[in-house]
């Protein structure tokens, strides 16, 4: 009779230990059941294209004083009567045009973002005294400096900006030089004669350099600093008398 009361007991027990285990499932289950909805996607970014360029072959071997509808060149006062052909001296005067490539033609597209295009001048060497780089053709905004007194050699940098809005088309920047028959001032005359008897060879290195515009900075309106023009046809204009 006590063995039977016993296993009563323990059945009792194992009873209420799985109505206790029930409740606790119950209770997290309950505790955590709620309402949920997802969803997936994808994203994606395009790169703006960069393209810049220019004709190498056209600022390769650039002679200022030999005219060249083909490289852009245009070149006034050697005529053989008064100067030698293909010679600078007193009295002449000329320039180039350089292509800035912001459409890439190997695909059609062009530069996507706005950016600054950087022409230079480097190692200006031999440059008579009175000879001087400009960045229009009335010879009023000079575009070189002495890289330091004295050394007679010279930098000219001609700088500006191409909007976005202006990349699908090829602009030219062009630089001027003049030499006057006679230049004002004390000791202008002397110098050409100085230059003339030395009669060296003007050598510079060219560089164009195109540069991204700053998300951070102002809109760029399309042009050339220094007083100069950016052409989309390649233009030069020579005024007369020197």
């Amino acid at each position: 009779m006590e063995q039977k009361k016993d296993i009563n007991r323990s059945n009792l027990i194992i009873a209420l230990l799985l109505v206790i285990i029930l409740v606790l499932v119950g209770a997290c289950y309950f505790a955590y059941s709620r309402y949920t909805t997802s969803y997936s996607g994808n994203a994606t970014a395009t790169v703006a294209k960069w393209h810049f360029g220019t004709q190498t072959t056209k600022i390769s071997g650039i002679n200022l004083a030999t005219a060249s509808a083909e490289n852009m060149v245009a070149f006034s006062g050697g005529n053989n009567l008064t100067t030698g052909a293909n010679l600078i001296a007193p009295g002449t005067k000329g320039a180039f045009a350089i292509e800035i490539d912001t459409k890439d033609e190997t695909d059609s597209k062009s530069t996507q973002v706005g950016l600054t295009y950087d022409v230079t001048l480097s190692n200006i060497t031999n440059k008579p005294t009175n000879l001087h780089f400009y960045s229009n053709n009335s010879y009023t905004s000079a575009i070189e400096t002495e890289t330091s007194t004295g050394s007679g050699k010279y930098t000219a940098s001609y700088t500006g900006f191409i909007s976005q809005a202006d990349t699908a088309t090829n602009h030219y920047v062009v630089v001027y030089w003049q030499w006057p028959y006679q230049t004002a001032g004390e000791g202008a005359d002397v110098a050409d004669t100085t230059d003339g008897q030395n009669a060296q060879n003007v050598t510079f290195d060219l560089t164009i350099t195109g540069t991204q515009v700053n998300q951070t900075d102002s809109q760029v309106t399309t042009g050339a600093s220094n007083s100069g023009t950016l052409q989309t046809t390649p233009t030069i204009q020579l005024t007369s008398g020197v």
